[in-house]
């Protein structure tokens, strides 16, 4: 037994030491013979098994678990001691560790007990040797038999749903977790995070991931690479910058991963920021790091950092030098890609993808494809992408090189070359041919101009070539691609031996270039048509929309009969043309033909599909495409969602926009554009600046016109026009869909200046834009501007929409204008719409025209144009009821309301006012009664304040007005002022004193400012002989500051009268001045609509008769008064003096702001618009005969040529093979309109013409100016064209300040842009002034993109300019710059010294200059002087009142003010705590506190903080009394009243309402 005991101690010994020195065999070869007592220590068997594992020794990990089962059946046979559970585990991970998961699990199964760590360490082998399913079912066995799982099971199981993408197992062990209570395992959780993320519910994977209280680097790096792999770039950057954060130091892969999301996302800023936490922390070691930080910098355009990085670093591996070879190749630096490429020990499939797209896309052809042999003969490898390279330099190098090629690579190329072989003639034959004339054809590709093409033309004619097809169809192929169809036609006819490429190259370039007809005719012609013609011509047909997409689908048909494999590109075009179309049917039949291609899971095609549904109205049919499809992308989803942003629900769009970012697909920028055209829909405006900051946070979205203009109209339509205008603002360019969304946001808040704005701006002006600022000037009580727009619309040829003659019959009949609104009618018919029962039918229009007629008082052909239209809804008979009610046919309003509910048309709220209207006008109170209670019971509608109001009205006429107190005291609601004040009027009709006085005391409540109440009150008074209460309530009146209308005071009839009184006199004054010899007419109040109606083309001065400019105006426009009175036709000069109270009305009509302001008023004073011209008699009279006269003038002679274009001013001329025809009637209609701005002349003959090509026939327009280049052509009619070439080219790159009148109008217009603008101010007699014009011409085109607007002044001319900046004189020349971020001053400039300092305002680094006066030393005078240095110690920290004066030294009312304020200043000078100042606001910068916009301008600052604007008298008195009512405490009482409350200095000073003021003196 001793023996037996030593025997074993020895063999355990020496298998220790075999372990110990890791002689693995030798271990096992000393392994005892199993039995009973065979049994090794646990320790020992442990070791053995680790060994095992870490060689990897699956025969050893046999030997070893052999011995230890069979040891162990012996043990448990003798009933010796067992063998502990935890060895057969380490076995079973063991074996399962060396590759033999089979052996794992017979010894599992062998196990005489298993434990949890035995089925954890076989669920773990199963899930590490890839057999999902076979971990699934051991992890139910052992929820069976009753074992709970350990975390680390559960993390293994989980670790098997992310290998299979098992979603619904992940979220049944979620739940599972959380019941365990395993929800704070950092394990488990980031399991959970990653099996999530591998499913794409990035959402969920969040969840769990911020369920981790304290996650670890693992677990960051796990969310961060799931967002990467997701395309969630940004995501990833974010939460690795929250990593960073939270202290986490992150993995070398987290990093990694952070910049391969930079990468992806462009986020070149993001990338830097990483770049430098790399670099502080030490991770640039690492070469997979500075592999993705080198490929970050590539990817992202900075190709000199990623190079700089690359040079720098001390090994290459190949996944770097393949990112900086990339980035080199893709930037154009192909020689620099190449050098890299060379250099590289191996290449891999990447690179040589990279170098071959390189020279590609850089048409290197030949390269590209001595690459690809160099390729096959190092590599085997090839993808989808070296074909498509290869296969594009073939395209474009047909030489002996590719036909060389394609042999070599037949086996590859084989179908591209045996369908070449059909078109192509002999073999050695063709080689030869190529090797010659290859270098012609290379030369007709690379032709970049029409004239390079033509040499070439000429070249191939000389050689021997002249003949050969393939040369002539490149030919073809170059005149095509500079859009010279006539040559390349002429090219193709004259071909002798044309095969299909010939007619294909024709084909392309007709559809390219968009003749869809003569494509069809080519394609008829071509005798053998192959899949290329075919699908030309569809894509063609498709491309085209309506009119021809349907011959598309015939040709589509064609081309499925003949045989022809109809591809990707065959059902896209098809599709496309259903969509053009609007024909679903079609659609389906195509749907039909894409299930049984091969098409039917191409993710493009499944796109086009659900494209197709939407257009044509077909949402669920999209959806249900959608829904089948198996891969989707981001077209996908944009379509769909499109789809219901234009179809409906709206709300679904946003729903699926949700689901997209669910579903971890990143939006590009017609996604957004989609979501935000849907908040708009729905007025959602939260929503929508939720989408607004993603794009802001996204750098390649902030510059997208069609995303920006969504925007725009989002926060217009959200009436949020302040934002909407900030976008439009900071669009770098903008198209007609911005400026229209900006002028309808402008006009529905009605900002009718704001829209009037926008639209004068906009270059192309489409019938919307019309229409919304027609509409605008309608709805905002400016019918008459309304309606000049209209007449401006008709001369300019737009044509106008039904929505347009709604507008303009709304402006009609709110002037109430019959004749216009007649004519409007007549126009109405003239286009088209017809009101009776024909197909044309247009019940906008037709109600619009009721409602003029009914407007304007003309009931019976209101009543004409109802009975004929075709159709009715709701607003129809709503205008008819209430114009009936409204005109006193209150039994025809009530007929016609009882028809309305026998056509089974329901009746609205608007329905009722006019019923209940229409009782209250007749008296018919029993009627009244009765449509009231029907309202609720028989119609559904529940009574608001206006039906209130109507019966309120009907009962107080009636006398029933103890019924309207009780009605009164039931409402629902508040009565507002209209009830009240139809109750006064009730009581003072039927004389109730008490009920009026209690109606009158709620509307002194209301509106206390409002005199009505008051005049209403003491007339009832008055009537009763009260005379007492009529002379209390009128000094009620007064006491409180209530000023009373003259028209509410003064009877109707007297007011009638004076109207007539003052017309008939005033008008034969006028008419008498003209016979007595009194050149200008007088105008006024009582004259002037009369006098302007009479004339076809009158003349009106505004003047005041202080104004200086008006007294120097005067002789001249006598003098040419006198000369156009004898004009034929007659042109009339008048003059109103605009400052006269009586007349305000004319002045406020006619915008007046400043004197003299000249209308020109055409056509009876229906068409106004500014004078343009010259001050001067002669000036005035030459101005406005080319205003009479006709717009264009015809030039016959050199002589006539000469006189008319001068080196003066802008002049066009337009040259005409014949003064008719659409080009020409489009340029008189475009002289028309600009008449006032350019002289414009036309001719047949250009020799006449001093400047330009004098061959030209035209048509063409020809700009003449004298800056830039001169003259300019133009060869654009369209209208809208024409004009912005006009406002362009017309336009100087640098305006010029100086004495000459033409330079004027440039001024106005330069000082109007909202742009930055650079100023050189310098006397022009200085000797360098040609090197200033050269240096800040060179600035402007230097400086084009930076959009700043640049000039040239004269000091002498400029002296207001100089006095506006508060500029001196003695700093010339000098450059000055204003701009949003500031104002920049160089004084003392020198020539050269121009474009470097531009240069340094463009780049930022220049200080914004800030403009004081110097503080004065002494400052003892009763005014103060204040400068923009000292502004804070004398006004705002000097603890005093301040009366605080800004002035301009040139302002005539300031040196008038002044005298007066020295007055103040000396008569306060013992209140220590009063100071009167003063601040020349020309040489200071004025502190943004204080809104200067004119010049005097005086504010108040209290000793209390308060700013007080002061708009009062100008007299001392006035001043000082201002000064006292506001001035606060002393420095020291200041926080005594702080602490006392505001309360405390207004207490007692006025009642606390007018309410209490009436009680007192009643």
């Amino acid at each position: 037994m001793a023996a037996a005991s030593a025997a074993a101690a020895s063999t355990v010994s020496a298998i220790s030491y075999h372990v110990a020195a890791g002689h693995l065999f030798a271990a096992i070869d000393a392994l005892p013979a199993c039995s009973g007592s065979s049994l090794l220590p646990d320790t020992l068997y442990a070791s053995l098994f680790r060994l095992a594992t870490s060689r990897s020794s699956l025969a050893a990990a046999r030997r070893v678990a052999s011995h230890l089962a069979s040891s162990s059946s012996s043990s448990l046979s003798t009933s010796s001691s067992f063998t502990p559970t935890f060895l057969f585990n380490r076995a079973i991970e063991s074996l399962a560790a060396c590759g033999s998961l089979a052996d794992a699990r017979e010894l599992f199964e062998a196990m005489p007990r298993r434990d949890g760590g035995s089925w954890n360490a076989i669920i773990s082998a199963a899930s590490r040797a890839g057999h999902p399913a076979e971990a699934f079912s051991l992890f139910s066995d052992m929820n069976s038999v009753g074992i709970r799982p350990k975390d680390v099971t559960l993390a293994s199981v989980l670790a098997c749903c992310a290998a299979c993408l098992d979603l619904r197992g992940a979220q049944q062990l979620h739940g599972h977790i959380a019941k365990r209570g395993f929800q704070s395992n950092v394990i488990l959780a980031t399991a959970l995070v990653d099996v999530y993320g591998k499913c794409l519910l990035l959402a969920d994977a969040k969840r769990a991931f911020d369920g981790i209280l304290q996650p670890n680097d693992i677990s960051w790096n796990v969310i961060i690479r799931r967002y990467l792999l997701a395309g969630m770039g940004d995501m990833a950057v974010q939460m690795f910058s929250r990593m960073v954060w939270a202290g986490v130091r992150p993995l070398v892969y987290t990093v990694t991963h952070a910049m391969l999301a930079c990468r992806d996302n462009c986020a070149l800023k993001e990338g830097k920021c990483i770049h430098t936490f790399v670099l502080r922390h030490g991770y640039e070691h690492h070469v997979h790091v500075r592999s993705s930080v080198v490929d970050m910098y590539a990817k992202c355009g900075n190709i000199d950092a990623a190079q700089r990085l690359f040079n720098l670093a001390p090994t290459k591996d190949v996944v770097m030098s393949t990112s900086i070879v990339s980035g080199l190749a893709a930037c154009g630096r192909i020689a620099d890609a190449k050098r890299v490429f060379d250099g590289m020990e191996q290449h891999n499939l990447v690179s040589w993808n990279a170098m071959l797209t390189g020279y590609v896309r850089s048409m290197d052809l030949t390269s590209a494809l001595d690459l690809f042999q160099q390729m096959r003969q190092e590599t085997n490898e090839l993808d989808a992408v070296t074909i498509g390279s290869v296969l594009n330099a073939c395209t474009g190098l047909l030489d002996l090189a590719k036909v060389r090629l394609l042999l070599d690579a037949r086996r590859l190329y084989r179908a591209p070359l045996g369908g070449m072989a059909r078109n192509l003639h002999g073999g050695h034959e063709l080689v030869a041919h190529l090797r010659a004339s290859s270098p012609l054809a290379d030369l007709l590709r690379a032709a970049p101009s029409l004239p390079a093409a033509r040499a070439a033309h000429a070249r191939v004619l000389r050689s021997p070539f002249a003949g050969e097809t393939f040369l002539l169809n490149t030919l073809v192929s170059a005149y095509a691609r500079l859009g010279r169809l006539r040559d390349a036609r002429r090219v193709f006819d004259g071909t002798p031996l044309r095969n299909t490429f010939s007619y294909n190259a024709l084909l392309s370039a007709y559809a390219r270039l968009g003749r869809p007809d003569e494509a069809r005719a080519l394609f008829d012609a071509i005798p053998d048509p192959d899949q290329c013609s075919y699908n030309a011509i569809v894509a063609a047909l498709a491309r085209h929309g309506r009119g021809h997409a349907e011959d598309a689908l015939r040709f589509l048909a064609a081309m499925h009969a003949d045989d022809f494999v109809l591809n990707a590109y065959s059902f896209a075009s098809a599709l496309s043309a259903c969509s053009a179309e609007k024909d679903p049917r079609t659609g389906e039949q195509v749907h039909g033909l894409v299930r049984k291609s091969p098409h039917v899971e191409d993710v493009h095609i499944g796109s086009a599909l659900v494209d197709m549904y939407a257009k044509c109205e077909r949402p669920e049919d999209a959806h249900r495409v959608f829904d089948a499809m198996r891969e989707r992308n981001v077209v996908s989803w944009n379509s769909l969602i499109t789809c219901y942003e234009q179809n409906g629900p709206v709300g679904k769009a946003l729903v699926l926009f949700v689901e997209m970012m669910g579903a971890g697909y990143i939006p590009d920028e017609v996604t957004l554009a989609s979501v935000v055209s849907a908040c708009a829909g729905l007025a959602a405006e939260r929503e929508g600046r939720q989408v607004h900051a993603r794009v802001v946070k996204c750098d390649r979205f902030r510059e997208d016109m069609v995303l920006n203009n969504a925007l725009v109209d989002m926060y217009a339509k959200c009436g949020r026009t302040w934002e909407a205008r900030y976008i439009f603002d900071s669009m770098a360019s903008r198209s007609v869909v911005s400026e229209t969304s900006m002028l309808t946001g402008y006009a529905k808040s009605a900002n009718v200046e704001g829209a009037q704005v926008v639209f004068s701006q906009m270059v192309e002006k489409n019938v919307i834009a019309w229409n919304v600022l027609i509409a605008g000037y309608a709805q905002n009580g400016e019918e008459e501007e309304a309606l000049r727009l209209f007449v401006r619309l008709k001369r300019e040829s737009v044509w106008p929409t039904h929505y347009t003659y709604g507008n303009v019959l709304n402006a009609c009949g709110n002037i109430a204008d019959l004749q216009l609104g007649q004519q409007a009618h007549v126009h109405v018919l003239k286009e088209g719409f017809r009101f009776d029962f024909g197909p044309e039918s247009d019940v906008f229009v037709g109600n619009s025209l009721v409602d003029m007629y009914l407007k304007t008082g003309s009931i019976d052909d209101g009543a004409k144009v109802f009975e004929r239209m075709a159709a009715r809804d709701n607003v129809s008979w709503n205008a008819m009821i209430v114009g009936y009610a409204q005109n006193g046919r209150a039994r025809d309003a009530l007929r016609l309301f009882e028809r309305m509910l026998c056509s089974k048309e329901s009746p609205d709220s608007v329905t009722m006012i006019g019923v209940l209207s229409a009782c209250g006008h007749s008296g018919l109170v029993e009627e009244g009664r009765r449509y009231f209670q029907s309202m609720t019971a028989d119609h559904g509608i529940t009574p608001s304040r206006d039906h209130y109001t109507c019966m309120i009205d009907l009962l107080g006429r009636a006398g029933h007005l103890n019924e309207v107190e009780e009605l009164i005291k039931n409402m629902p609601m508040e009565p507002d002022s209209v009830l009240w004040a139809s109750l006064l009027g009730a009581c003072r009709l039927h004389k109730n004193v008490e009920l009026g006085e209690w109606a009158a005391r709620k509307l002194f409540e209301i509106d206390p400012e409002n005199s009505g109440p008051y005049v209403l009150l003491s007339n009832m008074y008055a009537e009763m002989g009260k005379w007492t209460d009529v002379f209390r309530v009128r000094r009620s009146m007064k006491d409180r500051g209530v000023t009373m209308a003259v028209s509410l005071v003064l009877p109707f009839t007297l007011l009638l009268t004076s109207v007539f009184l003052l017309s008939g006199p005033s008008l034969a004054k006028a008419e008498t001045a003209v016979e007595l010899g009194e050149a200008v007419l007088t105008l006024d109040a009582g004259n002037f609509s009369e006098v302007v109606a009479k004339h076809q083309f009158i003349v009106v001065e505004f003047y005041a008769p202080w104004c200086g400019h008006c007294k120097q105006l005067a002789p001249e426009y006598e003098k040419a008064a006198a000369v156009l009175r004898k004009q034929d036709p007659l042109v009339v000069l008048a003059k109103v003096d605009a400052y006269d109270e009586r007349n305000k009305e004319i002045k406020d009509k006619y915008q007046v702001h400043s004197y003299p302001t000249i209308k020109i008023m055409e056509n009876g004073g229906n068409n106004v618009r500014g004078y343009g011209g010259p001050r001067d008699a002669d000036g005035i009279v030459e101005y406005l005969k080319k205003q009479v006269g006709p717009a264009s003038i015809e030039l016959k002679s050199v002589e006539e040529a000469a006189h008319s274009i001068s080196d003066k001013g802008v002049v066009l001329v337009g040259v005409f093979p014949e003064f008719a025809g659409v080009d020409y009637e489009n340029f008189m209609a475009v002289a028309e309109k600009k008449r006032s701005d350019y002289d414009f002349f036309h001719t047949s003959d250009a020799g006449i013409l001093p400047r330009g090509d004098q061959a030209v026939k035209g048509p063409v327009v020809r700009l003449f100016k004298p800056f830039d280049e001169l003259f300019v052509d133009s060869q654009e009619f369209d209208k809208d064209a024409l004009e912005k070439f006009i406002e362009v080219s017309g336009f100087p790159t640098v305006v010029t300040f100086d004495a000459d009148p033409i330079n004027h109008k440039f001024l106005e217009r330069y000082y109007s842009t909202p742009s930055a603008k650079a100023m050189l101010f310098l006397n022009f007699s200085d000797d360098r002034i040609e090197a200033f014009k050269s240096q800040i011409q060179g600035a402007a085109k230097q400086f084009s993109a930076n959009n700043i607007s640049f000039l040239i002044g004269d000091v002498e001319a400029a002296d207001r300019a100089f006095q506006y900046f508060g500029l001196k004189e003695n700093d010339v020349p000098l450059l000055f710059v204003i701009a949003q971020g500031g104002k920049y001053l160089n004084p003392t400039i020198d020539p050269d010294q121009v474009i470097p300092w531009l240069k340094q305002y463009t780049y930022g680094n220049l200080k914004p200059y800030i403009k004081s006066e110097p503080i004065p030393k002494v400052n003892d005078q009763p005014v103060k002087v204040v400068v923009a240095d000292s502004i804070d110690d004398i006004v705002f920290n000097s603890g005093k009142n301040v009366l605080l004066e800004f002035y301009a030294p040139w302002c005539g009312h300031c040196r008038k003010l002044a005298p007066i304020l020295e007055e103040v200043a000396v008569s306060m000078q013992d209140d220590e705590d009063v100071v009167i100042a003063k601040m020349d606001g020309t040489a200071n910068d004025i502190p943004t506190d204080f809104a200067v916009e004119g010049y005097p301008t005086i504010y108040f600052y209290s000793t209390t903080g308060d700013l007080y604007s002061y708009n009062g008298g100008r007299t001392a008195e006035d001043i000082i009394s201002f000064i006292k009512k506001h001035k606060g405490p002393q420095a020291g009482a200041v926080d005594e009243v702080a602490q006392t409350g505001a309360g405390a200095v207004d207490e007692g000073t006025e009642p606390s309402s007018p309410s209490e003021l009436l009680k007192d003196e009643l």
